[in-house]
């Protein structure tokens, strides 16, 4: 606080008043003073003046315990929404991962049907393919520059042979 590092700094050259005692209110008083600020939240000067008689307390106690408690009302309002956005927030998280969760189910789930016809497909490949033929005996490489190789499959070996015929595209 600035006042206290010039009083700090200054020492004892400046004499200070003493600091009036903390006041703190009785049930009553604070209980009226609660039941008062619901209902207006700005009493005039004339009204604080009433209210400050009847509690026996100084008008300007008065007029600072309504000060006050607006500065604590704006202050829980702002609160209360920053509160409000932050559950929005998590609320949208929360969801947006729930979707994310829910679609990584439905991936899964459709990989996993389809690992079931992949599978099936293989142990019932009639119903489902019709009958496989077996793979030829020769296979033909057909190369860039046009030339076709026909790879010749016998149990034991394998027989190249290079057949000079130009693809026709």
């Amino acid at each position: 606080c600035k006042r206290k590092d010039e009083q700090q700094i200054n020492g004892a050259s400046q004499p200070t008043t003493p600091k009036k005692p903390r006041l703190v209110f009785t049930d009553i008083q604070r209980r009226t003073l609660q039941a008062i600020f619901k209902e207006t939240k700005r009493p005039s000067r004339e009204m604080q003046l009433t209210i400050s008689q009847q509690l026996q307390l100084d008008p300007t106690t008065v007029a600072n315990f309504f000060m006050n408690a607006r500065r604590r009302g704006h202050d829980r309002s702002r609160q209360e929404e920053e509160q409000q956005q932050q559950q929005q927030q998590q609320q949208q998280q929360q969801e947006q991962l729930q979707q994310s969760q829910t679609r990584q189910q439905e991936q899964q789930h459709q990989s996993e049907q389809q690992e079931d016809v992949v599978l099936n497909s293989n142990t019932n490949s009639e119903t489902i393919l019709g009958t496989i033929p077996p793979p030829p005996r020769s296979l033909y490489l057909y190369l860039a520059t046009g030339y076709i190789i026909a790879l010749n499959h016998s149990f034991d070996k394998t027989k190249l042979s290079v057949h000079h015929d130009k693809i026709e595209k």
